[in-house]
């Protein structure tokens, strides 16, 4: 009961309950009774998703769902906001139907299909877009359903015909059932109606029952394989397929082949991100084309939307004497956001305490309300082009044309303003201001420190002392054996790219060989293993039951992914990287306005970070991941605006950990060979980043996963290093935490706190 539960335990449970019945009766025991009723309750168990299994069940190559239909019953905690309005007697009453309209069903036609469990409030959005067509938000009470995978469809379409509703036959899929708080709880017998001809249905596209039933036979096979070895026999297959078709044709390396010279990155001029036309003109010159330009105009008004808040950042961090010497950062920012208003670009909220404040104040329900109707209003009324004369559509093109205009004037007049103000109008009189990062011992520096000084104001700090691996340092050799032949990713960096971090796909080859190859081949050393997953891939480097083998640092223990599952992130990390020396990553900002943390096992790496207030300075060309020089080799003539924006160094060294605060650019160089694990997370010191960054995006599925009056969300003082099982089934100690939170004092002016004690 302590340990989560992996779904393919059961049927070596069953084998193991049925052995013990027989040594029983060869004694005299009338032990058959029992074990049919063990096998009846256990043959139509809702199984309840868990972090063991909701990887390999969903996300994998070979998932069993992909062979094998799926039924979810979606109910509320009784505990929760959700599940309170729902009432205890009407949540247990849907769930007895559900259990009891599935025992209706012969044993034969159970194991056809995977019967899962799961929180409404957690697993809604993932199942399958449960909610998509119902009011928002989602019911209480959903019932899913996953068909047969189109690719098995072996009736030529004709199980359509079993399906009830234009909608659902539309889709080629039966759509989810649902009720709404005050209804009726759902009786075994309508549920029973529904489960045949679903059942019914999934048969007729498989092609029969017998097919469906070999079907079944793989998924169960599949299931059996993930139990005992963590990944499936296919997924090496799978994911070399994957990468095929990535890039297009399999790159193969030998020590002829010719690699781009990772150190060659030429400074780029800022150019006018367009949205159809050149330098940000009309985007269509037949001005009849309303429908197309005003969906590209919206598009890239968004985008300055999203852009300006680095400049607004950068001001608003400013004191009353910095935005005197910056007036021409202000009145450029006044000008755009006037522009960007004018040609429609929208913005939900303009920082991330503006999301803060709606949490705090008791307001996130009618902030995800104003969620809603922003959605709405952008895609459908607000911008109905028949709304719009050319006149109207005209001025709004007038407007998007002004902001490119206004941003590159911005830059040139701040950037006078700098040379003038730092070097008495020389530019070969500027100076790089340099700021060693701080570097502390774990023993003395408190999970209380780190929080306040460091993670919540955005500070690097480079943590000395932490023992992640307490059976020895993992070698290069460890990760080869225990991860195997298992197929990876390789990057490159490459000076013809804008991608993130300058890196381009080289190739992928077995982890072993490429461990084991690299530092004598002159091509792989310039090959990069870069932040790949070891709980997806190899997650027999954390031991066995009960995952000990490594130990996860309190300053992160806790990691609201692992609280909040289902956003995508939970099975995502610690991650492996793998480099040789003078390899690196250029300059650049981690997704999501996630903290990042990196522990070095060997080599050393130089880092160089940015304040995430100074992304205005650093010549980022808008819409893209690119900034515009080199971190290693900076030229302030022709980038002067970096002589105000003071930048933290270190040198890394094996057992240092370095913190990336969220959205904090930063640059990497490989002084020698490394091998490196990190993860990236949320907790507290950057919630409203992470949340705000959400908002920008328009991913309101994500944000309503992240329910703040509900998830039990805040840290604890006491934090201890865990284990890596003890950190991935943390959720219920911290819903504890919360609820003794809740019955304080502080609860009632910071319902989403830092700290639950």
């Amino acid at each position: 009961q302590t340990q989560p539960r992996d779904d393919w335990t059961l049927p070596r449970q069953v084998v193991r309950r049925a052995a013990k019945a027989h040594a029983a009766r060869r004694h005299g025991a009338h032990v058959l009774p029992a074990l049919l009723a063990f096998l009846s309750n256990h043959s139509e168990l809702l199984t309840t998703l868990s972090w063991e299994n909701e990887y390999f069940m969903f996300l994998s190559p070979t998932a069993p769902v992909k062979f094998k239909p799926v039924v979810a019953m979606l109910l509320p905690e009784p505990s929760s906001l959700t599940g309170s309005e729902a009432g205890a007697d009407t949540i247990k009453a849907n769930e007895v139907a559900m259990r009891e309209a599935v025992r209706l069903l012969a044993p034969i036609e159970r194991r056809l299909v995977t019967w899962l469990y799961a929180d409404v409030d957690k697993y809604s959005t993932f199942l399958y877009g449960a909610c998509e067509d119902s009011p928002w938000p989602c019911p209480p009470f959903v019932v899913v359903f996953r068909n047969v995978p189109e690719s098995a469809d072996a009736s030529g379409g004709s199980y359509k015909q079993l399906l009830k509703t234009k909608d659902e036959i539309r889709a080629g899929e039966k759509r989810p059932l649902l009720k709404h708080p005050g209804e009726q709880p759902w009786t075994k017998d309508e549920l029973s109606l529904e489960l045949r001809g679903y059942l019914d249905m999934c048969k007729m596209k498989a092609g029969g029952e017998d097919a469906m039933a070999l079907m079944a036979d793989r998924a169960d096979l599949l299931g059996s394989q993930l139990s005992q070895s963590g990944k499936d026999v296919d997924d090496e297959k799978e994911m070399e397929k994957e990468l095929e078709e990535e890039q297009g044709t399999q790159m193969k390396y030998s020590q002829g082949d010719e690699v781009l010279d990772p150190d060659v990155m030429v400074a780029r001029n800022l150019s006018s991100p367009t949205y159809g036309g050149q330098n940000g003109g009309s985007v269509i010159d037949d001005k009849s084309q309303f429908p197309g330009r005003m969906d590209a105009l919206l598009t890239s008004c968004d985008n300055w939307a999203s852009h300006v808040r680095y400049m607004r950042d950068y001001w608003n961090a400013l004191d009353k004497t910095g935005k005197e010497d910056h007036a021409a950062i202000g009145e450029g920012l006044a000008a755009m956001e006037t522009n960007i208003k004018a040609c429609h670009g929208l913005t939900l909220v303009a920082t991330a305490a503006d999301i803060e404040s709606y949490a705090q104040s008791g307001r996130w329900e009618a902030f995800k309300v104003k969620m809603e109707q922003f959605s709405a209003r952008r895609e459908v009324s607000l911008f109905n082009v028949g709304q719009l004369s050319e006149t109207d559509m005209a001025a709004a093109e007038r407007a998007h044309d002004a902001i490119f205009t206004i941003f590159q004037d911005t830059v040139t007049k701040a950037s006078k303003q700098v040379i003038d103000r730092l070097a008495g109008g020389d530019t070969k009189k500027l100076k790089l201001q340099t700021i060693p990062v701080p570097v502390v011992h774990a023993d003395s520096f408190s999970i209380e420190r780190f929080i306040t000084d460091y993670a919540i104001p955005g500070k690097p700090v480079v943590i000395r002392g932490l023992i992640v691996t307490p059976n020895g340092p993992w070698s290069l050799e460890h990760f080869a054996k225990v991860c195997g032949d298992v197929k990876v990713q390789l990057n490159t960096k490459s000076a013809n790219t804008t991608n993130w971090g300058g890196l381009v796909v080289a190739g992928n080859m077995p982890l072993n060989q490429f461990a084991r190859e690299y530092a004598t081949n002159t091509t792989l050393r310039k090959w990069y293993l870069h932040d790949w997953s070891l709980n997806r891939f190899c997650p027999d480097v954390f031991g066995q039951p009960p995952y000990d083998e490594f130990h996860m640092p309190k300053y992160f223990a806790g990691d609201y992914f692992q609280r909040i599952p289902w956003v995508g992130y939970e099975q995502a990390w610690p991650s492996l990287f793998i480099g040789a020396a003078n390899t690196s990553s250029a300059l650049h900002i981690d997704s999501g306005a996630t903290n990042f943390w990196m522990y070095l096992m060997t080599g050393r790496k130089k880092w160089r970070f940015w304040d995430r207030e100074q992304v205005f300075n650093l010549y980022l060309k808008p819409f893209t991941s690119h900034f515009r020089f080199r971190a290693f080799d900076i030229d302030l003539e022709r980038n002067p605006l970096l002589a105000d924006a003071p930048m933290y160094e270190v040198l890394q060294e094996p057992g240092d950990l370095v913190f990336v605060p969220a959205n904090s650019p930063h640059a990497v160089h490989n002084e020698e060979d490394i091998t490196a694990i990190s993860s990236n997370y949320v907790d507290a010191s950057n919630l409203w980043l992470y949340l705000f960054d959400l908002t920008l995006d328009k991913d309101w599925t994500a944000i309503e996963m992240f329910n703040v009056t509900n998830e039990p969300f805040g840290l604890s003082r006491h934090q201890k290093d865990v284990t890596y099982g003890e950190w991935k089934s943390s959720r219920r100690r911290w819903e504890k935490l919360a609820e003794n939170y809740r019955e304080t004092e502080p609860f009632k002016t910071e319902p989403v706190p830092v700290w639950l004690d």
